[in-house]
């Protein structure tokens, strides 16, 4: 029961829910753009070019082995069809990835992710996804 409660403590924190000794790591600004400029490309490109919508939109850090550490972007989306929220996660790699569903719940709860959850990007996200038309 104790590591229930930690865990949800842990989700409701800004925090590194992995390491408690890891403190978050501030994304910059133009790492921030970058990762919504990727996402917004990506979907446009492969997953909803008809439309979708997009909430709980927070960057972060996704702490890798020793130092490694790389900025990401976790949210959900949904196409205008009418379909369920769906996960995602933006990872700035070279350029970037991004992974949907399954895989991106692992990477955003992840215990070596720390994400920034007082700005939420949603709008953001869906402003750079719409001026591609």
């Amino acid at each position: 029961m104790k590591n229930l409660f930690a865990a949800v403590l842990c989700v409701l924190a800004v925090a590194s829910c992995g390491n408690p000794a890891r403190a978050p790591v501030a994304v910059t600004e133009s790492a921030r753009a970058h990762l919504l400029e990727s996402a917004a490309n990506d979907f446009h490109q492969h997953v909803a070019p008809t439309g979708a919508q997009f909430r709980n939109v927070h960057v972060g850090v996704l702490h890798g082995e020793g130092e490694d550490a790389r900025n990401i972007m976790c949210g959900e989306f949904r196409t205008t069809d009418g379909s369920g929220w769906v996960a995602f996660a933006t990872i700035e790699t070279d350029p970037y990835e991004n992974w949907l569903g399954g895989a991106a719940e692992n990477y955003c709860a992840g215990p070596n992710t720390a994400l920034a959850t007082d700005n939420d990007l949603s709008d953001d996200l869906s402003g750079r996804y719409q001026s591609l038309g």
